[in-house]
């Protein structure tokens, strides 16, 4: 999953990449 994030982060504007890590962080965390 990291990985993916990270290549995610690469293709896509830094904004976004850091909006989908906290979607995710707020999904890991309700999980």
């Amino acid at each position: 999953m990291k990985i993916a994030i990270k290549t995610l982060g690469c293709k896509v504007n830094q904004s976004e990449s850091d909006i989908l890590a906290a979607i995710l962080k707020s999904e890991n965390i309700s999980l």
